[in-house]
């Protein structure tokens, strides 16, 4: 199997090539940087770049609190795969349970990895982890800017800004999921995954491919008939799920094999 796609992977102490990158980080004098220590934080490396996410989520205060008096008494919260709505809720939770999740969000990614038994493997990918948690957030926002737009009354196609929305995720994902270490919380995590890090390794690798070819499938989803939406996502999700689990499995047993007898 291809280590990885062929674009270029966004990380935090250089560029790569697709879900493999991400190796050791090179340090300002040459060499390779010093494993991080037990005990240390691991957000060291992301302290005071958190800004995106502060000024992504207070602009989305003020532009909530700007419309606040425009929107109608009840608004629209759900739709269904046809992009019709079909759940509404009183405007004082409307207007603001998408900004709500999206900054709880963001809190509860910041604060996981200081609470994970392997979060000394954090600094190991920190580019990649800020990245994908900035566009989660981006992502929930977004969500949030529709339900505001569709209570102006202004049109949204929100089956296809959804569908595109997610697609955009699991793609850019998918490009930086190669240089994930072994956690508790982020990545794949199944029985061999977690027991190995070779293991960890290679399904990560893998995995991004097909993280990348999912978001491609639903991303494309935006220009096809409603009635494909639901299809091609329950695909898209069964197929990443099964595909990593059944490789990492696969993978577990072959280097193994010796000690299985």
């Amino acid at each position: 199997m291809a280590d990885g796609p062929g674009g270029p992977a966004v990380t935090s102490h250089g560029s790569g090539s697709g879900p493999e990158a991400g190796g050791p980080a090179m340090s300002s004098r040459g060499g390779h940087a010093a494993p991080p220590q037990d005990g240390q934080g691991p957000d060291r490396d992301d302290r005071g770049r958190d800004v995106l996410e502060w000024l992504l989520l207070a602009l989305a205060a003020l532009a909530t609190a700007g419309v606040y008096p425009r929107l109608p008494d009840q608004m629209v919260i759900h739709w269904n795969a046809a992009g019709q709505p079909d759940g509404w809720a009183p405007r004082a939770f409307a207007a603001w349970f998408g900004w709500a999740t999206a900054a709880g969000t963001y809190l509860l990614l910041k604060v996981l990895p200081s609470i994970d038994p392997r979060r000394a493997n954090y600094p190991r990918f920190a580019g990649a982890y800020r990245l994908v948690r900035q566009i989660t957030v981006l992502f929930l926002l977004g969500v949030h800017a529709v339900v505001l737009m569709t209570g102006l009354g202004i049109p949204v196609a929100v089956d296809r800004v959804i569908g595109l929305g997610v697609g955009l995720m699991l793609i850019i994902m998918g490009n930086v999921m190669g240089q994930v270490r072994p956690n508790f919380f982020f990545g794949i995590r199944t029985p061999w995954t977690l027991s190995s890090e070779a293991v960890w390794r290679k399904t990560h690798r893998a995995g991004g491919w097909l993280f990348i070819l999912a978001g491609l499938a639903i991303a494309t989803t935006a220009f096809l008939p409603p009635s494909w939406t639901v299809p091609v996502i329950l695909a898209s999700v069964i197929g990443v799920t099964m595909g990593t689990t059944v490789y990492s499995y696969l993978l577990w047993r072959r280097l193994n094999g010796a000690d299985m007898g």
